[in-house]
């Protein structure tokens, strides 16, 4: 699966990548301190996880996406314990919430377009089938 990062704004991260038939669905992954809200601690735009060697450090990157969609991903085998590796993807993209395209995308404010996304709510370049909702993985 292909994951792209989300960030404070609730937006494609500023480095995410991303591309309409390239992404399968999004999760947070946080963004650099430059874009988040001006009155938000440093912390607040990254995720918290843990280091090697022991500890925790605030991180961001689709490195950060990715293991969250891998635990609702186990949320959802955890609620269907029988499924396939194609239903749980299935089931991970039919209860993703679908995310329109961010468009204008100028993440930094600056006037210029930084990426385009392409594709409807529910498959585009950003978000793909949407944002991984891991509440929807254990009601559903």
């Amino acid at each position: 699966m292909t994951v792209s990062a989300t960030g404070t704004k609730g937006i494609k991260s500023s480095f995410s990548n991303y591309g309409h038939g390239v992404i399968d669905v999004a999760a947070p992954g946080g963004d650099s301190a430059l874009y988040q809200p001006p009155t938000a601690p440093a912390t607040h735009s990254r995720i918290r996880g843990t280091m090697p060697g022991g500890g925790w450090a605030y991180k961001a990157g689709t490195s950060m996406a990715s293991p969250h969609v891998a635990g609702v991903a186990a949320l959802i085998k955890s609620t269907h314990p029988h499924a396939t590796p194609g239903q749980v993807k299935a089931l991970l993209y039919s209860e993703a919430d679908a995310t329109p395209c961010t468009n204008p995308y100028d993440i930094d404010s600056d006037g210029t377009i930084d990426a385009v996304c392409e594709g409807p709510r529910n498959n585009n370049g950003f978000y793909g089938k949407g944002i991984v909702n891991a509440l929807n993985a254990v009601t559903s």
